[in-house]
């Protein structure tokens, strides 16, 4: 009896000290209760193996795994002996055994211990109880440990079936097995399958309002569409309102991270940057400035500015992580390879070459002698930049050696169709160039842009339009390495880079391009959609352009902002999508440059220009099958006399003609021979070419427009080829439409007086349009469409005053001229940099006045004309200013008014480089309409009417207004 006393007597100590968490004082007393126990029971009791188990658990407590594992193991053989294999305290004994064998890393023992205890509590409970689901848990999560995935795959499953009929659907623990299957499932490459799974959580733990897991799994979720290149839609699981709710700093930053990776792999490092940033703060501030996590937050800032070029930044948050790894001595090998592969990146742009490969041998012996698997993606990247340190330092033989073996690696891993290994092959023509293989080098180059090209097709398969033209600059600046390979007298080797170009440039653009072209092509639910897209991104345009007095109103638009926008983007990708597989010519045309030189006419020449970081360059394409590469030199002075030059031009002022005539030195006299016997001139700028009118350029006695008789622009050699195969609508007569000078001031009886357009209208003051809050009239813009008007005939629509409405715009039905005299500005602001389309700007009736209940403010965006139907329009001329401006986007073109037309359909446009004169610009346009009733074609028309002017004028006056689209004739 006394013993017994103090058996109890010591349980209750025992327990009181474990609850406490005071293990250590806890283990004295197991074990001297354990000594008791033996001497009052029998070894083989019951009561010693729970005393066996009580030791065990203290132990695990302290971290004396081997000892737990031992005392485990006898209280398991005991309670065989007594209870039988197949009760069912010796099941649970075994999950514990298998547990901690698991973390001691025995996972062969530990799945046979799983394998006992599974058996056991489903002969003790049946096969469907929760506590059989425990030990297939437990299976599952051990094989995991093994890395057999489809196997814990199996084990998850029955886990789940077994928790769905044993709990509630709305307990965490079924989400959990949803939440580890779909970790399995990635670790396999199973993706959809790791969607479903992560998605089937999310349901759950909204259910049960479990937080935290919820935002693990949005987290997850968001790594996941990262993987798979849909990167907008990892910014909005990334980016969910759960982020403001997130407790715990460590999943917050965890967030934050992976978010500024997303922006990363969408190119737009300023974005990651301020992530990245931010995410590095708030590590520092929870954990302290030397932890671990810090250490990996300082490694993801060092990567935003690998993107920005600050190598200096580079080196100081690389050195700072690396630091933190060393006193921590952090095992994580991959990461620390990651952090001296960014070092030696940031050493190698500053020439720094040998300090560089001294970084790169520590990554690759850590890599010889790590125990961990390194990811194969990180030995390629270490050792190509390892080959082409030891290429710059001339050591040809050991450069060869080490990009093969990153070729080999790649190729037996993630294939040779892969960014990563394009970058090799890159490597690897720039080798054999320098020994004088030409031909190899070549092939090399083709090879990447192979892999390059696919990975921007699976990329544009998940993008959105504006996602989509930065994605293109980041395949653009592979191709520098090519054009610096290029031999100009070799044909071949040009007309094959050539045809690669013709596949990178304009690339972006085609969506939108395209989605006015596949209309009457598509069924009735895609032209619903279509119809829902131009819906859409009017409304987001009208909701951008007001504001609201009442606070809970603006709330709501703010709201609406962000609907629209998602449902926008989502149609943008579904368009990017199915567009590739409609069977119309006129959409899927094939860039080869063959089908260039049966489109182009006698004496025409197409001029492709190329501008990649400090490399310009262009391509010329005459019908005679022939294609000239040309290497512009001193494309930084080029770019400087340029924008010189926009500045003198836009006051008239007569030092301009001294900088035409500069950039005519640089751009035509190099290349005098080019141009022998050519009359017509197709021009597809790059970057800053695209603010450069080239008619204006001037050899001291003559301007260009003198020279050649017809200047088109295109955005690229797609939108020529495309122009030729639309076909022309016949019409009985011409049709035509023409607005000018609206009423500003016009109020409607539809007017909505709470709302106003105040927000904006204060950024556009600081135009020299406006007096006060209200733009100024232009009565002469009144003149000029009257007379234009008469010129195309008595079946012309003038809409002048109170008429010149954005809704009698928005009507518009495809007529076959639509000429526009008003007001236009190019507004370029930061606020609006979520699309270039909602920066350029047509101003209407009622402009000064605000919003009317249909929705129309008179002010129309870019983004609102593009939803116009103009897909049979023959030529659209803007006259008003700045048409022609907007934001650049390299191999992709200008986004502004003009380009928002040609989206809208148009097959031409004629608009304006800078502000322009009203009776001039009249006089100019009044002079081409004419010369179309003669015969000529539209931009044969516009060079004679500059002509003409160019004699008595200063190019300010005439030289604003440019030509872009194919060759097409009016007023027939």
């Amino acid at each position: 009896m006394k013993t017994w006393f103090s058996l109890n007597l010591i349980e209750k100590l025992g327990c009181k000290h474990e609850d406490a968490g005071e293990f250590r004082e806890a283990l004295e007393i197991w074990l001297y209760g354990l000594q008791l126990a033996k001497k009052v029971y029998k070894i083989d009791h019951v009561n010693v193996a729970s005393m066996h188990i009580r030791v065990s658990n203290c132990m695990l407590q302290l971290g004396d795994l081997p000892n737990a594992i031992i005392n485990t193991i006898v209280a398991v053989g005991i309670l065989e002996r007594t209870k039988g294999k197949d009760h069912p305290k010796t099941g649970t004994v075994y999950l514990n055994l298998a547990l901690m064998q698991s973390r001691y890393g025995n996972y062969e023992n530990a799945l046979d211990s799983c394998q006992k205890s599974i058996k056991t509590l489903t002969v003790a409970y049946g096969k469907n109880h929760y506590e059989v689901g425990k030990a297939h848990r437990m299976m599952a999560m051990i094989l995991g440990f093994s890395h057999d995935w489809s196997s814990a795959i199996k084990h998850w499953r029955k886990t789940r079936d077994i928790f769905t009929q044993c709990l509630e659907r709305s307990n965490s623990e079924i989400g959990d097995t949803y939440y580890f299957e779909a970790t399995s499932y990635y670790e396999i490459g199973r993706l959809s399958e790791a969607k479903f799974s992560l998605n089937k959580a999310i349901e759950i733990y909204n259910e049960c309002k479990n937080l935290e897991s919820l935002i693990s799994c949005y987290n997850d979720l968001g790594v996941l569409h990262l993987v798979t290149g849909e990167y907008e839609e990892a910014i909005k699981f990334l980016k969910s309102k759960l982020i403001g709710e997130i407790h715990d700093n460590g999943i917050k930053c965890r967030l934050l991270n992976n978010l500024a990776l997303a922006y990363r792999m969408l190119h737009k490092p300023k974005q990651a940057l301020a992530i990245s940033l931010k995410a590095l703060n708030l590590c520092e501030k929870i954990t302290g400035f030397n932890d671990i996590k810090a250490g990996f937050s300082h490694s993801v800032v060092a990567r935003s500015y690998i993107e920005l070029q600050d190598w200096d930044k580079v080196i100081l948050h690389s050195n700072k992580a690396l630091k933190i790894y060393k006193l921590k001595a952090c095992p994580d090998k991959p990461k620390h390879i990651s952090v001296l592969s960014n070092l030696a990146i940031a050493y190698y742009h500053l020439k720094k070459y040998n300090r560089s490969k001294e970084i790169l041998e520590e990554a690759i012996s850590i890599i010889e002698n790590s125990e961990f698997e390194i990811e194969p993606t990180l030995k390629i990247g270490i050792f190509n930049d390892y080959g082409s340190v030891n290429f710059q330092l001339g050591n040809n033989h050991l450069a060869y050696k080490w990009i093969k073996q990153a070729l080999d690696i790649g190729s037996s891993t993630v294939g040779l169709l892969n960014t990563s290994v394009a970058k090799i092959f890159l490597n690897l023509a720039q080798l054999f160039k320098k020994t004088g293989n030409y031909y190899d080098a070549n092939k090399m180059c083709k090879n990447a842009f192979r892999g390059l090209l696919k990975d921007r097709k699976k990329a544009f398969n998940v993008l959105s339009s504006l996602s989509r033209r930065n994605f293109t600059n980041y395949t653009a600046e592979y191709f520098s390495t090519w054009i610096n390979l290029l031999n100009e007298k070799n044909m071949n080797e040009v007309k094959e880079a050539y045809k690669v170009w013709m596949q990178i440039k304009g690339a972006a653009t085609e969506l939108e391009m395209n989605i006015q072209l596949a209309f009457d092509k598509v069924d009735e639910d895609e032209k619903a959609k279509i119809r829902d897209y131009k819906k859409c991104l009017n409304e987001f345009s009208q909701l951008r352009l007001i504001t609201f007095e009442n606070s809970e109103d603006e709330r709501k638009r703010k709201k609406s902002l962000k609907i629209l926008n998602e449902r926008i983007n989502e149609l943008e990708v579904r368009f990017g999508r199915f567009l590739l597989s409609v069977p119309n010519p006129m959409i899927n045309v094939d860039v080869d440059p063959e089908n260039i030189f049966s489109i182009l006419n006698e004496n025409e020449l197409f001029l492709d220009f190329g501008h990649i970081d400090d490399e310009m360059f262009f391509f010329a394409v005459s019908n005679h099958g022939t294609i000239q590469y040309k290497k512009i030199k001193n494309a930084t002075l080029l770019i400087k006399k340029i924008k010189i030059l926009n500045k003198l031009i836009r006051i008239a002022d007569p030092n301009a003609l001294d900088e035409c005539k500069n950039l005519y030195n640089l751009l035509i006299k190099p290349f005098s021979g080019i141009f022998q016997n050519i009359k017509y001139l197709v021009l597809s700028p790059d970057a800053e070419l695209h603010l450069l009118p080239w008619e204006i350029l001037y050899d001291g006695n003559q301007f260009l427009v003198e020279k050649f008789d017809s200047f088109r622009y295109v955005f690229s050699a797609r939108e020529i080829l495309k122009g030729k195969k639309q076909k022309k609508k016949e019409r009985s007569t011409n049709s035509a439409v023409v607005f000018g000078n609206p009423d500003f001031s016009f109020v409607p009886k539809t007017k909505a007086n709470s709302i106003s357009c105040s927000g904006y209208i204060s950024k556009l003051n600081s135009s020299s349009f406006f007096k006060s809050v209200k733009i100024m009239e232009i009565p002469e813009t009144g003149i000029e469409a009257e007379k234009i008007a008469f010129l195309l005939g008595p079946s012309t629509e003038l809409f002048q005053g109170k008429n010149a409405t954005e809704k009698n715009l928005m009507n518009l039905k495809s007529p076959e001229v639509l000429h526009i005299a008003t007001h236009g500005l190019f507004l370029k602001t930061d606020e609006l940099e979520s699309d270039p389309l909602l920066q350029s700007f047509i101003f209407l009736a009622g402009a000064n006045v605000g919003l009317y209940k249909d929705g129309k403010t008179g002010i129309m965006s870019a983004l609102e004309v593009s939803t116009v139907n103009l897909k049979e329009t023959e030529l659209v001329v803007l006259s008003l200013c700045q048409s022609a401006e907007g934001i650049i986007y390299s191999v992709e073109g200008v986004i502004n008014m003009c380009y928002a037309i040609l989206i809208a359909g148009a097959r031409s446009v004629i608009s304006s480089l800078w502000q322009i004169p009203n009776q001039d610009t009249m006089e100019l346009l009044l002079r081409m309409y004419k010369n179309c009733k003669a015969g000529a074609t539209v931009p044969e028309a516009l060079v004679n009417a500059k002509r003409e002017m160019s004699k008595k004028l200063h190019p300010y006056y005439w030289g604003s207004l440019i030509y872009h689209g194919e060759k097409t004739k009016i007023l027939r």
